[in-house]
């Protein structure tokens, strides 16, 4: 065969895959402030992902102290109503079966807007590769009762300078917030719900631990523990991970399947952390912690969870004769804990439900 022209055969489908990163690329947004009308679809963020791959590599296994501080902005200027049909399959998804159909819950906004989370994290200017990426823990703000129809508008911001986890790897924080808009042009606009998650971006430096969720464990403590009283427990498919993913636009490949977790160091896929919180909420309206506003909802991710799962949450009332909704009305809030069933009872995650007042106080004094 003449491989003259062999080649003239091979070189133009050799050079599609190369033509193709090159539009691509060409379309990726390059400014550190951007602006949208419209929610970026899932496969346009699988897209940039795979960008980021090639142009990003791995985390770094040392800090740039040199790197200059940057704000990053990603916001959705055109306000929109919560989408029905997603809502229904995420209250569907996490069990929310006391809520009323006219509130939102608070781990919801974040399901739709996520989507600006990861975007931001995609620009050229965020430092590392977010393939990978796990959360540490978030605080969620509502500060009335949400309908599924009216219209919000959103930011999301990410400072491009991380924080040195423990284990060695990257903690950055990204601030969500949902405004109603009386004048947009006039920057008339009024907060009704606001997010800090922060995330670990795996490090590349050899030996560091591949599962950052479990922090360095604190001395025991002396004082005893609460009281926890078991509230649900839940059966988690192997597949929960990929129903949530596509409800909120992350396809982390941990939360997929085993062979793409695997590229991570995780023998199965794992549970989304902001799935499990949802749960937890739903599992605590269902149980008798009916919502006030404003509201604060704080958890912290102790350990990974593999699927398919069982696990436990339990709230910890402390005086038996203290009702969850006066819990969560305390100044301390309502903590819960959602544990594994084995003898060991091992804490996946820990958090706390504070509302009313309590929670007002609370916001005012995280603002200081």
């Amino acid at each position: 065969m003449d491989s003259a022209w062999l080649m003239n055969v091979l070189a133009p489908i050799l050079g599609l895959p190369i033509i193709a990163m090159a539009i691509l690329w060409s379309l990726v947004p390059k400014q550190p402030h951007l602006e949208l009308t419209s929610w970026p679809s899932v496969l346009w963020i699988f897209a940039q992902v795979l960008i980021s791959c090639i142009s990003k590599g791995k985390a770094p296994a040392k800090r740039d102290g040199r790197r200059e501080k940057q704000l990053l902005e990603v916001s959705l200027v055109q306000p929109v109503a919560f989408k029905p049909s997603t809502l229904r399959a995420f209250r569907a998804l996490v069990r929310h079966d006391r809520l009323p159909y006219g509130e939102v819950p608070v781990m919801y906004p974040i399901v739709e807007s996520f989507r600006l989370c990861i975007q931001a994290m995609l620009l050229p200017q965020f430092p590392v590769n977010v393939l990978g990426s796990v959360l540490a823990r978030n605080r969620m703000e509502l500060y009335r009762a949400l309908s599924p129809s009216e219209k919000l508008v959103y930011r999301v911001e990410v400072d491009t300078t991380p924080r040195l986890h423990p284990k060695g790897h990257l903690e950055f924080d990204l601030i969500s917030s949902a405004h109603t808009v009386e004048d947009l042009a006039a920057g008339s606009v009024t907060r009704v719900w606001r997010s800090t998650l922060t995330v670990i971006v795996l490090s590349g430096k050899k030996g560091a631990s591949s599962t950052p969720a479990q922090t360095e464990q604190a001395p025991a403590s002396t004082e005893p523990r609460p009281q926890r009283t078991q509230i649900a427990e839940w059966h988690l498919g192997g597949d929960v991970g990929r129903k949530y993913g596509w409800l909120n636009g992350d396809l982390n490949p941990i939360h997929l399947y085993p062979a793409t977790s695997a590229l991570f160091g995780f023998k199965r896929p794992i549970a989304h952390a902001l799935f499990l919180v949802a749960k937890a909420e739903a599992s605590m309206r269902n149980s008798g912690a009916p919502p006030a506003y404003p509201l604060v909802l704080q958890s912290e991710f102790k350990r990974p969870t593999l699927l398919p799962a069982k696990l436990a949450v339990m709230w910890q009332l402390g005086d038996p004769s203290t009702t969850p909704a006066a819990a969560a009305a305390s100044p301390g809030g309502l903590p819960f804990a959602v544990v594994t069933t084995d003898p060991e009872a091992k804490e996946v995650l820990v958090g706390r439900l504070v509302q009313g007042e309590a929670a007002r106080a609370d916001i005012a004094a995280a603002q200081q």
